[in-house]
């Protein structure tokens, strides 16, 4: 949010979660960006209140695929899809080709995730 901040003229973005709530949980909808540190503060508190309190789950997948299909719904020169993930993959069975193969799901959005591991060293065990 911080890093868009005066170019909102020039880029738009959309900020949304997953979890086992569902895979497209809007924080930041196109448009209606923060104006200011106290409503940045509040998106962050939002996203944390949810993930403290959603139900257990992983959507990891049906999240990638539907945040590339919304990004396509308005024309752009360009199409950027960030993922952010707790590494948790194992525990629900979701394979690194069945995440390749959702971040490759259109090949007009550069789509990329990061893995943020928190038991062990998962992140690094999805590298390898």
């Amino acid at each position: 949010m911080e890093a868009f901040k005066k170019f909102e003229h020039k880029f738009e973005y959309r900020i949304s979660g997953h979890s086992g709530d569902g895979a497209d949980i809007n924080f930041v909808a196109e448009g209606k960006y923060p104006k200011n540190e106290k409503e940045m503060f509040e998106v962050l508190h939002k996203m944390n209140q949810h993930a403290q309190f959603c139900l257990s789950g992983d959507n990891t997948l049906e999240a990638t695929i539907q945040a590339i299909k919304n990004i396509k719904k308005e024309e752009a020169d360009d199409y950027f899809v960030l993922v952010l993930s707790d590494a948790n993959l194992a525990q629900y069975n979701i394979s690194t080709k069945a995440i390749s193969d959702a971040l490759k799901s259109n090949s007009e959005v550069n789509s990329y995730m990061i893995f943020i591991g928190s038991i062990k060293d998962q992140a690094d065990e999805l590298v390898s």
